[in-house]
């Protein structure tokens, strides 16, 4: 039996040719995003930056990959790139640009991004359905937020969250063992490194990450990445935002660790904007700030 993900599909009233495939966080898991009400509400799935999106004229389709307790890595990045394929292929269909197709992650998702932009050609399905033949995997722009840029280094960081090494030996392949995280699959542990692909080639980022972030370490997840994709991408297309997330009372309680929504909320909004703007021609990213973003400046 040919096993199928599911893509939701929301297209604003006005469209400006632009398509966000979303990638839920949670571990590398397969959760429903509750994100049916989306473009009227801020469910919990979906970080406030892609409703405010949805509002400026992009269309938004939140993807389904494998839960990862019933196949490690690397196939959830698989599915997240035939669903890439798919979005560009069916373009026309959707009234959006096959050339202006962001996909945009959070934590797990934020990984599985970054990966499906530097991984082209070296991450791809055996097999790929024959209508998706010959479209490119490859997104316009990657857009990180709270991703696992680093996973060699996920679940060994001073001070990082108890369940990391749990998260990072399911990932991998060996569920039940986190200890041996690092040496269950060495050789998948560094291919899911999105640097280990990393080229001239490869798509824009824009990296959002918190200041106080008991789960993704701010150093080697994002400022240690971040000067990789410089080096390689050079300055105009390589973008960090390292966001001040305050304290967990800032944000009625929510989350102590500053790990959900804190960074979507305060991330800077207008650079992501004029961001897209630079790499994306003929897209407008518009203007405004609805559900509390911040505008600000660094």
């Amino acid at each position: 039996t040919e096993a199928f993900q599911r893509l939701d599909i929301y297209q604003p009233s006005v469209r400006n040719g632009g398509v966000i495939v979303w990638v839920h966080g949670g571990g590398w898991a397969d959760r429903p995003d509750d994100v049916a009400t989306f473009a009227t509400e801020e469910p919990a799935g979906m970080q406030p930056i892609v409703p405010a999106l949805y509002q400026r004229g992009w269309t938004i389709v939140s993807v389904g990959y494998t839960d990862v307790g019933s196949a490690p890595l690397p196939q959830q990045v698989l599915d997240t790139k035939l669903a890439i394929r798919w979005v560009r292929r069916h373009a026309g269909r959707f009234g959006v640009s096959p050339n202006a197709v962001v996909v945009m992650g959070w934590s797990a998702g934020g990984h599985l991004a970054a990966l499906a932009g530097t991984s082209a050609g070296a991450l791809e399905p055996d097999e790929v359905p024959a209508s998706l033949e010959g479209v490119s995997s490859r997104p316009d722009l990657v857009v990180s937020i709270e991703g696992v840029l680093d996973p060699f280094t996920f679940a060994d960081n001073p001070g990082v969250f108890e369940s990391n090494p749990a998260a990072m030996s399911t990932a991998l392949g060996c569920p039940g063992r986190p200890s041996a995280w690092r040496t269950c699959d060495p050789e998948l542990l560094r291919a899911m490194r999105p640097t280990t692909h990393l080229d001239a080639g490869d798509p824009p980022i824009y990296i959002a990450a918190g200041d106080r972030d008991g789960i993704i370490d701010l150093r080697s997840q994002a400022l240690d990445p971040y000067d990789s994709f410089v080096r390689v991408l050079g300055d105009a297309e390589a973008l960090l935002d390292v966001v001040d997330t305050g304290s967990a009372a800032d944000h009625g309680g929510i989350d102590p660790r500053n790990h959900s929504v804190s960074v979507s909320y305060e991330l800077n909004a207008e650079a992501l904007f004029h961001f897209v703007d630079s790499v994306l021609e003929g897209v407008p990213s518009g203007g405004g700030s609805p559900f509390g973003l911040a505008i600000h400046t660094r």
